[in-house]
């Protein structure tokens, strides 16, 4: 069962994932600038799903934390429950 109250972790983890959500939106921001630009649907693609296998790694990474510091108090049980999420 979730905490009732589960906030951001601890201030360097806050800080991290605050910086990776900023690279990510330069990310987006730099495909915009890509179709403004003309560049070939191949260059802006690339980079579209450069900023899935981004997002996606955030997302897995965020929910670790969540999982954590949240639900769950073993890493057994924790490992098991992404291996169902993000099933290779």
């Amino acid at each position: 069962m979730p905490k009732k109250s589960c906030p951001l972790p601890d201030p360097k983890k806050k800080q991290a994932l605050i910086t990776r959500f900023k690279r990510i939106k330069g990310q987006i921001e730099g495909i915009n600038r890509m179709i403004e630009e003309n560049k070939t649907c191949t260059e802006i693609f690339n980079q579209i799903k450069s900023v899935k296998q981004s997002l996606n790694g955030a997302s897995e990474d965020f929910l670790k934390l969540h999982l954590n510091q949240c639900f769950l108090s073993n890493d057994k049980d924790r490992d098991e429950i992404l291996k169902l999420i993000f099933k290779p």
